[in-house]
């Protein structure tokens, strides 16, 4: 006679991340400001590490670092320095504009989402509108916030493969919307999995409140 079990249902990721605080919050009761954690390189550390929230060390991958570099270097030689000048925006020689510079999304669209208009052989490619590309030189919490934003419907949901800041859930609440998440490769590499990508969009279509991954 076989028994049967219930499926606990994932913890939604703002309360990981509210649970994450509140045992910072009592680690810190316990511990005060002159305990000690060895780091790396010899570095000492005082205080609770908020591991949780860490950058994962990883550098950044070459393509990207070349793409960036490269754009960069297209923005500083056609449009005079970044911080001041008669900059236009691009081909139209409209102004500069501050909020979302054209030739900005323009080189984003050729640059760096390349992979996604030209990707390996045998797999067709989609053209990135730079229309639809959303740009901030400011502040990452406004680009995701913006992104958001335009995807934005009550009840709606935003996938998000494992391995990001404990805030983004809560930004991504704030629109009414909820963050799904879906697992990484194993080991430390932090590779997206594409069978559990792949499942986790598929599930959210057919229940109609997929918004965006």
């Amino acid at each position: 006679m076989s028994r049967g079990f219930a499926v606990s249902p994932p913890l939604d990721p703002v309360d990981v991340a509210d649970r994450s605080d509140q045992r910072k919050h009592l680690a810190r009761n316990y511990l005060d400001s002159e305990s000690r954690f060895a780091g790396t390189n010899g570095r000492i550390y005082r205080g609770i590490i908020d591991a949780y929230h860490g950058e994962t060390g990883l550098p950044m991958d070459r393509n990207a670092t070349a793409a960036l570099n490269s754009a960069w270097a297209e923005v500083m030689a056609g449009h005079g320095a970044a911080g001041g000048g008669n900059l236009t925006d691009g081909r139209d020689g409209s102004p500069y504009a501050k909020k979302q510079p054209a030739v900005l999304r323009r080189l984003a669209a050729e640059r760096l989402f390349a992979r996604i208009s030209q990707p390996i052989d045998g797999m067709p490619g989609v053209d990135i509108d730079p229309g639809e590309v959303i740009v901030s030189p400011y502040s990452s919490t406004v680009l995701l916030e913006e992104a958001i934003a335009t995807l934005a419907r009550p009840g709606g949901v935003l996938v998000c493969p494992e391995g990001y800041y404990k805030s983004v859930a809560g930004h991504i609440a704030k629109f009414g919307m909820r963050m799904a998440t879906s697992s990484v490769t194993p080991g430390s590499d932090f590779r997206i999995d594409p069978v559990s990508l792949e499942r986790t969009l598929k599930h959210h279509a057919a229940q109609g409140d997929l918004c965006g991954v």
